[in-house]
């Protein structure tokens, strides 16, 4: 059996605001760089390719083996203000033969789309 001063002091680590929404009472001070959000990561929905954007908004691609599937030896990119909106693989240098392209579209600057062309 629970004792009533000890679920008093369960309900009481609960507040309720003006709107109805509940929230934990607590006196730490949560400051800008102590929440750190991890890999972003994006998926092909037919697919298991994912490719995944670090906090930093580097891109990692682990398997685009089918967006990408011949052999490259360069790769020219394109961006539109800050963001990258087309990547160009090629055979044989920055003059050689294009093997892909991926198009990539955003929203607000936020990444939607990877589209092979």
């Amino acid at each position: 059996m629970v004792s009533d001063s000890r679920t008093q002091r369960e309900f009481d680590k609960f507040t309720v605001d003006g709107d109805g929404n509940t929230a934990v009472r607590t006196t730490a001070v949560i400051e800008t760089g102590d929440i750190e959000i991890g890999a972003v990561e994006l998926k092909n929905s037919d697919t298991d390719d994912r490719a995944s954007i670090d906090i930093n908004g580097n891109l990692a691609i682990r398997n685009f083996s089918t967006l990408v599937p011949e052999e490259y030896d360069y790769i020219d990119l394109t961006y539109t203000g800050d963001d990258l909106t087309t990547v160009t693989y090629k055979t044989g240098g920055s003059g050689g033969t294009t093997v892909a392209t991926l198009t990539l579209t955003y929203t607000a600057s936020v990444l939607q789309t990877v589209t092979k062309v």
